[in-house]
């Protein structure tokens, strides 16, 4: 029975549920106009159903909230990564995905492309990244993880042997120092090179100094680069 056929089939709502009114009415309908009071059965099945459907109405849109919060977790890990390497954002149209979907953030990785489909509504997350010059390498999702569990972690600075250090007062260059501990270990603290007495000393310090003394490291390593602005 339709709504061409029958006009007192209630229209249904384009994406809503059925009101526990309209769900009475149709069962009317399919009863012949036979009251439904005289049917108690149906009104007992109708108002289980509209429980029924609010329940699950409740149940969808804790799911939305989940899945929205999960999505919005991920991309602010993506938008963490996309700030460590070359990265961009583009639209690209899939058939079958909404439009509000078509943002993707491209990341070229040391172990190759990872792309990630992003909400217009976290389009924010990705403010300030360029637009993608380059093209979908043809990824897909197992392999774009394949490429992240590739990623090696950055390797330490290594501590050199003191002989090996630059020696450029004139250029103010830095170095850590590691000078040996009577008692074992090492004293770790910036230091440069004075080329007039060929001696290494303390970052802030000088020849004269009342608290200035030469200093002897055995090994060093380059300064950190200093914070972005």
């Amino acid at each position: 029975m339709n709504n061409d056929t029958n006009p007192e089939v209630p229209a249904p709502h384009s994406g809503e549920w059925m009101t526990l009114q309209e769900a009475e009415r149709l069962a009317h309908v399919w009863c012949d106009g036979q009251p439904l009071d005289d049917l108690p059965q149906w009104r007992t099945a109708m108002q289980v159903l509209a429980r029924e459907l609010a329940s699950a109405r409740n149940a969808l849109a804790q799911m939305e909230s989940r899945k929205d919060a999960a999505y919005l977790e991920r991309n602010q890990v993506v938008a963490a990564l996309a700030k460590a390497f070359p990265s961009g954002v583009a639209r690209t149209a899939i058939e079958g995905w909404s439009e509000d979907w078509h943002g993707c953030v491209y990341i070229d990785l040391p172990t190759g492309q990872a792309s990630w489909h992003f909400h217009d509504s976290q389009a924010y997350l990705f403010d300030g990244l360029p637009p993608y010059a380059g093209k979908w390498d043809g990824h897909d999702t197992p392999e774009k993880y394949r490429r992240l569990a590739a990623l090696a972690a950055p390797a330490a600075p290594a501590w050199q042997p003191i002989e090996t250090a630059p020696k450029q007062y004139g250029s103010l260059l830095h170095i850590i120092a590691a000078t040996p501990l009577d008692a074992g270990g090492y004293y770790v603290e910036e230091a440069y090179w004075d080329p007039e007495r060929r001696e290494w000393w303390p970052a802030n310090t000088d020849y004269g100094d009342a608290t200035g003394a030469a200093i002897y490291p055995t090994l060093w390593q380059p300064m950190p680069a200093a914070p972005a602005a």
